[in-house]
């Protein structure tokens, strides 16, 4: 089978899933994974998810605190500024996150040695 078949199947399979209900998140991670399975197998599927975890957390997180800092800033907000709750949570949200990866960052290097 071609690439562009395999790659037709994958996107009926996806329409199926997207037909009988399921949510969309988990249609394009059930259609995505089984073309990648079928393409490279598990074994490789199962080390990207290992790696791209990681990756994923360590790149997308960082841009919460700036978005924080932005997002509470009345000159720059105007009239959409966050109230004193929202910011409070964000406070919560943002230290679990950079808690996170400073134990994601500390484990990898202290695996590496």
């Amino acid at each position: 089978m071609t690439g562009v078949e395999q790659g037709a199947v994958i996107g009926v399979l996806m329409l199926a899933l997207l037909a009988l209900r399921v949510h969309i998140g988990i249609a394009m991670l059930a259609a995505g994974s089984i073309g990648y399975v079928w393409v490279s197998g598990l074994g490789p599927l199962l080390k990207y998810l290992q790696s791209g975890v990681y990756a994923r957390y360590s790149v997308y997180d960082l841009s919460v605190v700036p978005l924080f800092l932005i997002t509470r800033n009345g000159r720059v907000m105007g009239g959409l500024v966050n109230k004193p709750v929202t910011n409070v949570l964000m406070m919560i949200v943002t230290a679990i996150i950079t808690t996170l990866n400073l134990y994601l960052l500390f484990d990898t290097i202290s695996g590496l040695f």
